[in-house]
């Protein structure tokens, strides 16, 4: 007679949301893979001369956009920065941008506390700003004559 092989039956898989969600889900695999490429070299630690904070203060709109629109931030040489809707410090150590949201809304109500976000600046030049989000999305501003 033949052997019944005995299987251990795994238990169903249950499917976790990610808390991270892939900001690209249409991204062609290339698109990716340059990604993953980016954060691999941006894993490498910066030195504090690796950006000169004197190329942020100015105007800056995403690429694609207007520089007339309220979708513009305006990053002041005090160490200010300006949206449409939100206002607060900024500061520039080594490839890190930290902003401090202290004002939000229209108008104006006080943020308590205040929010903290960093970005990992990929590329700065006189005409063009890259960021790279904490949550992993690229963003990429042009600076407004």
């Amino acid at each position: 007679t033949p052997r019944k092989s005995r299987r251990l039956m795994a238990a169903p898989a249950t499917r976790i949301a990610n808390p991270f969600p892939d900001p690209y889900p249409d991204a062609m695999p290339a698109t990716r893979f340059l990604a993953l490429a980016l954060s691999a070299l941006l894993a490498a630690p910066a030195t504090a001369s690796t950006f000169d904070a004197a190329n942020i203060v100015g105007t800056w709109e995403p690429v694609g956009g207007t520089c007339e629109s309220d979708n513009v931030v305006i990053y002041k040489r005090d160490g200010d920065f300006d949206t449409f809707d939100t206002a607060g410090r900024w500061k520039l150590r080594g490839n890190k941008l930290e902003t401090t949201t202290t004002e939000a809304g229209e108008p104006p109500q006080r943020v308590k506390p205040p929010e903290r976000h960093t970005s990992t600046i990929v590329a700065l030049s006189r005409e063009q700003l890259t960021e790279l989000w904490q949550d992993g999305s690229l963003h990429q501003l042009r600076r407004c004559r």
